[in-house]
């Protein structure tokens, strides 16, 4: 057994370093911070892989393959990516500066790379956008875009990646240059791990055939899902996915947000799931992006890249043309105790590399569990939502993120306690022109004349407001129409079916597996194994200058969510999105 890698010295120049603690993990070693002569951390990391004790004459041994992958990540740096150093991948010691400590070599039982220290995770942009104070209400993310999309390219000038994600791009330390924000997040962003790079000679370029599942299933290419190799088009695709995940978490105001196909258990899972999503342009993977304009540009860009052959030399900078103009609508932060959990599970994140299995630990080895996903649509309007126009609503659009989190400790409301006023009162009379109530004709065919719901009072009824369109069938007024939601399940075992909350008619739902209430009517989700017996209470919620809306109230002791914010008693309006087990909901005009 290795000794602890702490007890790793190295020693250049009568300087001597030793290994601090752990901060990561990469493909093929352990990463830790490194120390001088007097115990403070320097500007570097070491990555670390135990040294095999024995030579073995079949297959390579796991410590063997992660050592030999350790070197080689080395060399490239020194070689074919020695120029790229400090602006698209980190720098390495000096071996002009007698202070600096070697790039790499072998002690204790350890081989070594020594490397520049990054300083945060490509996540941390989120809030640092998020927060920052501004009055546009789009935040520009087409500089951190083009700069992931130019360390792809620097790369793929003489290699192919392969294992692009996420955890593999990180911000060097400094303040960065540029004249906004976005800039100088930008020009601090460096790809990091590439042991796993292959050479893009002639006869791997030539030759697309089959490749295994290597690199990360969370974000490797489709093709990649089916076994073909790996080519600078899988690169660009697998960088979409990364570039698709800040934009989730930046349109969500919520950097624990991951990818929607994040719950699969399996390779092919996560692949079928993946598949389903990014050939159907109305999913939830794309709804969860941002607004139409970012739909818009990164659909352009991910069609692009996926439309290329295994042989082609993408068109970087027409590329880059199109993530430059990729914006999404800034959010509003959600709490830290409201934050969806970032544990991963080791299936989705960790690397795959043919013929072996990283014999790492993860850094932080946490157990599974499930992200939710949800389609948050930031100002939606009523015009895209239905066949009605805009003068006949009371104002045609809502931020969606328009709610507000109550006290979590506020006990819920009660059913059985505080019943609701709204659905014990009689429908409102009303008056004026006459409107036939189809649902009342099919169920009473055989009556001679069909029933009638009567619109209007004394008092609002003004025939001149009423136009006429088309023979005895009237429009009516602003005033004068149906006013309530429509609840649509968009996500889940029941998706595509759904219910309507309106005034004078059903102002209360309970929702649940198997739900129960004195008050107002049930909505049964049976399907949804997640869901509480009776999971959820929907009030309409009408106030006079706004749209209407819902109260929702929880039933299951903290497992619903509006827009991402676990609650208990809330409000949600237009274009909101209400979480509960399996199942998204999504409030929607009438």
């Amino acid at each position: 057994m290795s000794p602890s890698p702490s007890e790793i010295e190295i020693v250049r120049n009568r300087n001597k370093f030793t290994v601090g603690k752990k901060i990561g993990s990469g493909s093929c070693a352990a990463v830790y911070e490194l120390k001088d002569s007097t115990g403070q951390p320097t500007k570097f990391a070491i990555k670390v892989a135990p040294l095999p004790k024995k030579k073995t004459k079949k297959e390579n041994s796991v410590e063997e393959i992660n050592a030999q992958m350790l070197s080689y990540e080395s060399m490239v740096y020194q070689t074919n990516f020695s120029e790229l150093q400090g602006q698209f991948i980190p720098s390495i010691p000096d071996s002009m500066t007698k202070s600096d400590p070697p790039v790499n070599g072998e002690a204790n039982g350890y081989r070594y790379f020594i490397m520049e220290r990054m300083q945060a995770p490509l996540t941390s942009i989120v809030p640092a956008l998020l927060q920052q104070k501004s009055s546009s209400k789009t935040i520009s993310v087409g500089p951190i875009a083009v700069k992931i999309l130019e360390c792809v390219q620097a790369i793929h000038r003489n290699n192919v990646v392969r294992d692009v994600k996420t955890d593999n791009f990180m911000l060097a330390p400094g303040g960065g240059t540029g004249r906004t924000e976005e800039e100088k997040l930008a020009s601090r962003i460096r790809l990091l791990d590439l042991a796993m790079t292959t050479q893009l000679n002639n006869m791997y370029a030539n030759t697309e055939g089959a490749g295994g599942m290597i690199g990360t299933p969370l974000y490797a290419s489709l093709n990649v899902h089916e076994g073909k190799k790996i080519g600078r088009k899988d690169d660009l695709e697998a960088a979409g996915y990364v570039l698709a995940e800040l934009l989730i978490k930046l349109s969500s105001g919520d950097e624990g947000r991951k990818l929607p196909w994040n719950d699969g258990t399996s390779d092919d899972e996560i692949g079928a799931m993946k598949r389903a999503m990014v050939e159907d342009p109305g999913s939830m993977f794309f709804q969860q992006l941002g607004d139409q304009k970012t739909i818009s540009v990164f659909s352009k860009y991910l069609t692009t890249v996926r439309g290329y052959h295994f042989k082609d030399q993408p068109d970087y900078d027409g590329l880059a043309d199109i993530l430059g103009k990729l914006t999404v609508p800034r959010a509003k932060v959600a709490s830290k105790a409201t934050m969806t959990p970032t544990k991963k599970s080791p299936r989705r994140q960790s690397t795959r590399k043919t013929g072996t299995t990283s014999a790492e630990e993860p850094c932080n080895p946490t157990k599974r569990v499930r992200t939710r996903t949800i389609a948050t649509q930031t100002t939606p309007t009523i015009s895209r939502k239905m066949d009605v126009d805009e003068d006949d609503v009371v104002d045609d659009s809502v931020d969606a993120m328009d709610w507000e989190c109550v006290d979590e400790n506020n006990e819920p409301i009660d059913d059985d306690k505080k019943p609701s006023t709204r659905a014990k009162r009689e429908p409102a009379k009303r008056w004026g022109k006459v409107i036939t109530d189809e649902k009342t004709n099919r169920r009473n065919k055989s009556k001679a004349e069909a029933e009638v719901t009567v619109v209007g009072s004394p008092e609002e009824s003004d025939d001149s407001e009423i136009e006429s369109v088309g023979g005895n069938v009237a429009r009516m007024p602003a005033r004068l129409q149906r006013r309530g939601v429509k609840v649509s399940v968009v996500a889940g075992p029941h998706r595509g079916e759904s219910f309507v909350i309106e005034d004078g008619g059903m102002e209360t739902f309970v929702l649940g597996s198997k739900p129960s209430s004195r008050v107002g009517k049930t909505y049964t989700l049976s399907k949804d194994k997640a869901i509480s017996d009776t999971h959820v209470r929907l009030d309409l919620n009408l106030k006079k200058g706004i749209q209407p809306g819902v109260t929702v109230t929880n039933k299951s002791k903290g497992k619903t969510f509006v827009n991402n914010c676990s609650i208990n008693n809330t409000k949600a309006f237009i274009g909101n999105t209400i979480d509960i087990g399996n199942t998204t909901l999504q409030i929607d005009a009438l």
